[in-house]
């Protein structure tokens, strides 16, 4: 083999384990799910007392 055949290849290999390592990485936004949110604003986490939880020491209406 040549010296550009190596390189060819070596670059090549490179580059494929740099496009798997990027597409195995997962997606911060899709893992993180808020249990309750606001009814006007679905994309921001509520407390869990506007989901109809009893709060501590209250009572559920």
């Amino acid at each position: 083999m040549n010296h550009s055949n190596i390189v060819k290849k070596t670059i090549g290999l490179a580059l494929i384990a740099t496009l798997a390592a990027c597409a195995s990485t997962p997606d911060k936004k899709a893992a993180m799910v808020a249990d309750c949110t606001f009814p006007d604003a679905p994309e921001i986490a509520a407390p869990n007392w506007i989901c109809d939880e009893t709060v501590e020491g209250g009572t559920k209406w």
